[in-house]
């Protein structure tokens, strides 16, 4: 049995990558104002995606406690391995 909205034009299987899942369409590109401070720009970006208050506050408190306990070290200084530090001495 066929369905009327999968024979439309403009259906997900028109819009798939090579992977075969559907190409994600909109905030995937969102680039935040590079002028505005790092938790300005998450903020940002969140309200764009729709988060809720509460998720971006909680998102925001870890990105500001990850930065803080790595001594405020800019993205390039930082070793891959240093956010599993911040998380295994939570646990």
């Amino acid at each position: 049995m066929r369905n009327g909205w999968r024979d439309q034009a403009g259906s997900n299987a028109d819009r798939t990558r090579s992977g075969g899942r559907p190409a994600r369409v909109g905030f995937e590109a969102v680039v935040p104002n590079p002028k505005l401070k790092l938790l300005d720009q998450v903020r940002e970006v969140m309200r764009l995606r729709h988060y809720s208050i509460r998720i971006e506050n909680s998102y925001c408190d870890w990105i500001r406690r990850h930065v803080k306990f790595h001594g405020m070290r800019t993205r390039e200084e930082l070793l891959p391995g240093d956010l599993l530090q911040l998380t295994a001495g939570s646990g």
